[in-house]
């Protein structure tokens, strides 16, 4: 799946879960950042690690791979086809909210590029920025925001998108709240048969003990 994406996305997203494969060109601006540069601009975007060998793509950094269309636009009955060059700005082998990988995980993995490249992929048929559709706005507040700040803006965005069709909003913090239930009930668990354990090591010993003391 081809995601345009803006050029803080990587300051938003989790960076514990940010794992780089290997850079076209190292330079001091962000994955998604670079990709709006003049360097490198709509004829690149991040891809997954696997393709690396897949495609040789690691091993030139000139354009490689081209990206190819099917237009619904047809002439004397054959469809058009539109070719793109492109590079990779980046091989990736993971990256939060996106499917990267270096191995082959999954069937399709994605693959980011920005928005000027989402228009240039399109060959005409978007004309507009406003034209694209927007699929997801993540949201990330800073170090200094509160719980009582993030439940202010979760309330906000909820009284914005109640009742409308298609709209949902998720709350990374509850998933974390779910998890370290899960990670408390697995360590009680963990103590519990930790103790069990040494119960019954202790009887044993006693028995073991109690025999050898009864040989005697």
């Amino acid at each position: 799946t081809i995601h345009g994406v803006s050029l803080n996305l990587y300051d938003v997203l989790l960076d514990e879960f940010l794992v780089i494969g290997s850079v076209a060109q190292p330079s001091t601006l962000g994955l998604a950042e670079q990709m709006y540069t003049t360097r490198l601009g709509t004829e690149s975007g991040l891809i997954g690690s696997i393709y690396g060998d897949l495609l040789g793509a690691n091993r030139t950094a000139s354009p490689l791979v081209y990206y190819f269309a099917t237009l619904p636009k047809t002439v004397d009955g054959v469809r058009q086809k539109y070719f793109l060059p492109f590079t990779p700005a980046a091989l990736m082998d993971a990256t939060p909210r996106f499917l990267f990988s270096k191995y082959p995980t999954f069937f399709l993995e994605d693959m980011l590029v920005s928005i000027p490249s989402t228009l240039a992929m399109s060959a005409g048929w978007i004309r507009s920025v406003d034209d694209l559709g927007l699929r997801e706005l993540m949201i990330r507040l800073t170090p200094e925001a509160t719980m009582s700040d993030k439940d202010s803006v979760k309330s906000t965005l909820l009284d914005v998108v109640d009742g409308r069709i298609g709209f949902t909003l998720r709350d990374y913090f509850d998933d974390v709240r779910a998890l370290d239930k899960v990670q408390l009930a697995l360590t009680a668990f963990s103590i519990f048969t930790t103790v069990v354990a040494m119960a019954l090591c202790f009887f044993s010993l006693l028995a073991s003990m109690y025999t050898n003391i009864h040989e005697q």
